[in-house]
């Protein structure tokens, strides 16, 4: 079957909502941030022989245990629900869900300079005020995100078996934190490999409905190169929690490498895809000088801007809301432009019928 001009609107970002891209739009899936580990020396002077003072002490001591346990469930529940999030996000195209990440990131890392402190008190009222309300927060927008999309029963499948992991990945993690980075490491480098994949099978079912798409496999090749097979050696050669640490932070496929690597991925895939629409109904006659894909183009070429002026860098500021809203603004535009295109078509058929029936009659 032929598909025709008016098929190809917004296939890129359909092609992305159907095949549940693993990605994040917004934020880049979570960072593993290891505990502190400072050194904590109690001063007690000479061995208390007071039975008071002995109790404090192995109160304290105690109460330290507890506050690097806790901070490490955290890092694991963290770690845990952004991967789980971030395949959410791209099978229901909701930027909600990685803003909400980003906040528990933050609150996470600010666990992690009060546990290095040895703030006892101030990590538990932080644990219990900001943390876990974010954390619903978090659960709240996936589950919200998830509703609202309209997921077929292969999507809803595969993020069934999505949240399963998660939950096996925190349960695990939380019972040998001494190899759970390595673990979360490893099923970071496994969803980037999934990720590249799911975007080539949009490219080639975008090719295969006619559109060019010798940009989108460049930048396949980019993100590929650039951030998925550099992250993987430099996991695999790691040989202690720094260095795992280190290869976390500077590789991500889309945005959250505050000292690293960011490749944007999802916005610049999802420019590269409209702009061959864009230029395969320039291509045909009838969408010649038509002002929407003009409006389009610009749309694009504004959030292209931005991009090149964010480079490798993470986004700042309101740059992210800046790019989606021109991409949606060019998305809006290039579906006006083939609807008054339908639209014409349609007029001139009923225009052409009556003309045949004019002449049938011999009027």
């Amino acid at each position: 079957m032929n598909v025709t001009r008016h098929e190809i609107i917004g296939l890129g970002i359909i092609a992305m909502a159907l095949l549940a891209i693993p990605g994040i739009a917004n934020a880049e899936v979570a960072h593993a941030r290891g505990f502190a580990g400072a050194s904590i020396n109690i001063s007690v002077g000479n061995s208390p022989d007071d039975a008071n003072e002995m109790h404090s002490l192995i109160v304290s001591n105690r109460s330290l245990d507890n506050l690097k346990r806790s901070y490490g469930d955290a890092i694991c529940t963290t770690n845990g629900t952004s991967i789980y999030a971030g395949y959410v996000e791209a099978a229901t195209s909701n930027s909600t869900v990685a803003a909400q990440v980003s906040l528990l990131e933050n609150d996470t890392a600010k666990l992690q300079t009060l546990a290095g402190a040895a703030n006892v008190s101030g990590f538990r009222s932080y644990k219990d005020h900001v943390y876990d309300p974010q954390l619903e927060k978090v659960t709240n927008s996936i589950n919200n995100a998830i509703s609202a999309a309209n997921l077929s029963d292969n999507q809803t499948a595969y993020l069934r078996q999505q949240k399963q992991a998660e939950e096996r990945y925190i349960a695990n993690c939380k019972s040998d934190q001494d190899t759970a980075l390595k673990v979360y490491a490893d099923a970071k480098v496994a969803q980037y490999s999934q990720i590249m994949g799911f975007y080539q099978n949009i490219a080639n079912m975008l090719g295969g409905r006619g559109m060019s798409i010798a940009n989108l496999q460049d930048l396949i090749g980019y993100a590929t190169n650039t951030i998925v097979n550099p992250l993987q050696l430099a996991v695999n050669s790691a040989t202690n929690a720094t260095q795992i640490k280190t290869a976390l932070g500077s590789y991500c496929l889309f945005d959250g490498c505050a000292n690293g690597t960011n490749a944007h991925l999802s916005a610049k895939f999802r420019i590269g895809a409209i702009q061959d629409e864009i230029n395969m109904l320039e291509a045909n006659s009838s969408f010649s000088g038509n002002s929407k894909l003009a409006a389009a183009q610009n749309d694009l070429d504004n959030a292209t801007a931005i991009l090149n002026s964010v480079g490798t860098s993470v986004y700042t500021g309101n740059q992210l809301e800046q790019i989606n809203g021109y991409i949606k603004d060019a998305q809006n535009n290039v579906q006006s432009a083939q609807h008054r295109s339908m639209e014409d078509d349609a007029h001139e058929n009923a225009q052409a019928t009556v003309h045949e029936h004019e002449n049938e009659s011999g009027e």
